[in-house]
């Protein structure tokens, strides 16, 4: 488990969301190659999604629901505690402003380039479109990460490795009829 997936669900009730906040920044920067667990093999599918948001923003809903599988079969249990908690925290912020100032900070530790450092050029080339893709998901994070996502999560990857097991025993018999033809 890495910094924020172990750290990120353990603040108390009582915690001022400032303090929540500065542990969780704290937390997400402590790994320098994936903060979430799951995260960093996602980068290219939330990089996609955070275009189409900047493109299509009336169509964040669907936008999210593509991206859906990508999440349920990508992320650690506990990168999507983490992630529900900060999107609670998110919404402990008082004002629009500050919900949105929170996302522009958390969304370049959370959503990196596999290996890549925090600001790395890649990185940054795509800032707006990780920014409003992270905004997306913690937009429906209660949402995606709702009870029984993790066995949604193994029953789509195991519907993936039966359907390349599937279009593999097909070639077979494919290039064997094409033998004994």
């Amino acid at each position: 488990r890495t910094g924020a997936a172990a750290n990120a669900c353990l603040f108390s009730s009582n915690a001022s969301p400032a303090l929540a906040a500065a542990l969780l920044l704290e937390s997400l920067s402590r790994n320098k190659l994936e903060a979430v667990e799951g995260m960093a093999a996602l980068y290219p599918a939330l990089v996609g999604a955070g275009g189409a948001l900047l493109d299509r923003p009336d169509d964040a809903r669907a936008v999210i629901d593509a991206l859906r599988p990508a999440i349920l079969v990508g992320l650690a249990p506990a990168s999507g505690a983490a992630l529900l908690q900060l999107s609670r925290l998110r919404d402990a912020c008082g004002t629009r402003r500050y919900r949105g100032r929170f996302v522009a900070r958390i969304a370049p530790l959370l959503i990196r380039p596999p290996g890549a450092a925090v600001w790395c050029l890649r990185q940054q080339r795509d800032m707006a479109a990780i920014v409003a893709a992270c905004a997306a998901l913690l937009d429906r994070a209660g949402e995606l990460f709702s009870p029984g996502w993790t066995r949604r999560g193994a029953a789509l990857r195991a519907d993936s490795d039966r359907g390349r097991r599937l279009r593999a025993a097909e070639g077979q018999l494919t290039a064997l009829a094409v033998r004994n033809a």
